[in-house]
C-alpha cells in the first residue's frame, strides 16, 4: 500500500534504531519510537510533498517528533515501569514477597477500572499506551492513575518504615 515507506522500512530499521538507541534510553525504547515513526509516516504520507522535502529528511521530521513524544511521555508519567531502587530511592524491590502482596492487596481494593489498569501495568508490564489502546481509556486517565497509585505505595512504605 506505501511501497516507500515499506522500502524505507526494510532498508533503513537497523540503522535507524541504532541512531535512535542512546537519545531512547536503550534499544527496546528506540524499536518502539522507530516503530511508532513509520506507523506515522503511513498515517501521514497524504502530507508528503517530494518537490519540498526528500523522503528521508520528510520521516526523519516524523521520526525526531515520535521520539520527543516519548520522552515527554516518559517525563509525565514520573516513574519507571518496573519498582527498583534507583528509581524509588527507598530500597524498594519486587523481590521482596511482603511488597508484592501487599501492591496486589492495594491493587485489588480498586474499583473496576482502576484495578485492571493498575493489573495491566504492574503484573503484566503494559506501558501505559498500550493500556490505554487496549482499554479504550484516554492516555491521561491511565498515566494519573499509575502516577497516583506509585505515590500511594510510596507514601505507605515511607510510613511503614518510620
Amino acid at each position: 500500500m506505501y511501497p516507500e515507506i515499506e522500502n524505507f522500512y526494510s532498508e533503513n530499521f537497523e540503522l535507524l534504531v541504532k541512531r535512535y538507541h542512546n537519545r531512547a534510553g536503550s534499544k527496546t525504547n528506540a524499536e518502539d519510537v522507530v516503530q511508532e515513526a513509520f506507523s506515522r509516516a503511513m498515517k501521514y504520507y497524504k502530507t508528503f510533498q517530494e518537490s519540498k522535502k526528500e523522503f528521508g529528511a520528510w520521516f526523519n521530521t516524523i521520526a525526531n517528533n515520535a521520539l520527543r513524544d516519548f520522552k515527554n511521555q516518559e517525563k509525565r508519567m514520573g516513574m519507571s515501569v518496573e519498582f527498583n531502587e534507583e528509581d524509588w530511592g527507598l530500597g524498594l524491590s519486587l523481590t521482596d514477597e511482603v511488597l508484592k502482596d501487599r501492591i496486589r492487596q492495594k491493587i485489588a481494593d480498586k474499583d473496576g477500572q482502576q484495578q485492571e489498569i493498575l493489573t495491566l501495568h504492574f503484573e503484566k508490564q503494559y506501558m501505559p499506551k498500550e493500556i490505554s489502546e487496549q482499554m479504550d481509556v484516554p492516555h491521561r486517565t491511565v498515566v494519573t492513575t499509575i502516577v497516583r497509585f506509585t505515590r500511594e505505595i510510596k507514601d505507605w512504605y515511607e510510613r511503614s518504615m518510620s
